[in-house]
């Protein structure tokens, strides 16, 4: 299952309004299930199977109990291990559902304050309210600026200082600020999170991944082509590190996406789109595949292809875009938008420019790409 689907898929479980519910299922760094669940997403059945029930979680360990021969035993594992925790349904209180509705509608304030009116009730289950806090932060950094995101971060780590939901903080603020241009704040993110207690392997890869990253792009900024080809070593170093390695095939993926990513910037990009084709075809994570597209998308773009390039934008802005870094949905939509226009293939080519164009305003009005996105619209007229 997407790790950042789990708000999603246990909404969609309370809809369902079971009341025999049992327990809750811990997902492990290779992807698997403990306890074991019968297809690739936990659903009802797999909940009421479970003896596992989460007390609290922190950045040190998981605290369970486990029943087993009608008595419970109190039991404690590595979060270094977990790499997310799907809560019974019944641990999700009624208004989880309509802050998920509100978040995928692109209600970012109203989603960012139900899931913190959720973080902050004592009543409800701790790992819930970790989770709450980190919905209202990512909320937050959608619809706000990246300072105020910040801010919104920090009420999580205030509330929780040892969250379990700590590296995932600080992942998703050094992407925030990467993409807001500021690389020194993008870099001390990446920092605190290799110096987390007990980090974990595939985190640690993850934060080179980050700081890479930074170098790529502010190499590409300043066509830096010994900057360029240096990102292009170390990403080439981190996906050998990381081939045929289960649990850290995220990071294999995200290292080979920028590999990619460097070979556009040196002008091949015949070579750049063997990579993304292949990775948009086996990633698991909605995050990574959407990346794939993007610089599928990209690539046919750069060639001229815009029918192509079109088609990979639309699928990261309409198939892939939950769990999806919001830079990442605005440039497709954007872009998705600019194909429109400058195909100009149907009678409606106008309406359906502006509609992808609106769409990137809309839901991302602090982002870059719905700067370029009014002016795409201003050149397209009535």
């Amino acid at each position: 299952m997407h790790a950042n689907r789990s708000f999603v898929a246990a909404a969609a479980v309370l809809a369902a309004g079971s009341a025999a519910i049992a327990g809750d299922i811990l997902q492990k760094k290779d992807g698997s299930f403990s306890p074991a669940i019968k297809g690739t997403e936990a659903v009802q059945a797999d909940y009421d199977a479970s003896n596992t029930q989460v007390v609290d979680a922190n950045v040190n360990e998981v605290k369970i109990l486990i029943t087993v021969g009608g008595k419970q035993m109190a039991q404690t594992q590595p979060s270094s291990g977990v790499i997310e925790i799907h809560m019974e349904p019944r641990d999700f209180p009624g208004h989880w559902k309509p802050a998920v509705e509100a978040y995928k509608a692109g209600d970012y304030r109203t989603a960012a304050a139900t899931f913190k009116d959720i973080g902050t009730d004592d009543k409800v289950n701790a790992v819930v309210r970790q989770k709450a806090l980190l919905f209202a932060a990512r909320s937050v950094r959608e619809g706000g600026t990246p300072a105020q995101a910040e801010a919104a971060y920090a009420e999580l780590l205030k509330a929780f200082p040892q969250s379990f939901y700590t590296s995932k903080a600080y992942k998703d603020q050094s992407q925030m600020w990467m993409d807001a241009g500021d690389g020194a704040k993008a870099r001390s993110y990446a920092e605190a999170l290799l110096k987390l207690p007990g980090v974990s392997e595939s985190d640690q890869l993850e934060a080179r991944f980050l700081q890479n990253t930074v170098n790529l792009r502010e190499a590409a900024t300043k066509k830096d082509a010994a900057g360029i080809q240096k990102a292009l070593e170390a990403y080439k170093a981190l996906a050998q590190e990381t081939a045929g390695k289960k649990d850290s095939a995220g990071v294999n993926q995200l290292a080979r996406i920028g590999m990619g990513n460097c070979l556009l910037e040196q002008g091949n990009p015949a070579e750049a789109k063997g990579i993304f084709s292949e990775i948009s075809e086996r990633a698991n994570e909605d995050a990574v595949t959407a990346a794939a597209f993007n610089g599928l998308g990209d690539c046919w773009f750069r060639e001229g292809n815009f029918a192509e390039s079109r088609r990979c934008f639309l699928r990261t802005a309409t198939i892939y875009a939950e769990g999806t870094p919001g830079d990442q949905v605005a440039r497709a939509l954007y872009h998705s938008g600019v194909c429109f226009s400058k195909l100009q293939d149907s009678e409606d080519w106008k309406d359906r420019a502006r509609r992808e164009l609106n769409e990137c305003i809309r839901r991302f009005p602090k982002s870059s790409w719905a700067e370029l996105a009014k002016r795409a619209l201003q050149s397209i007229g009535k």
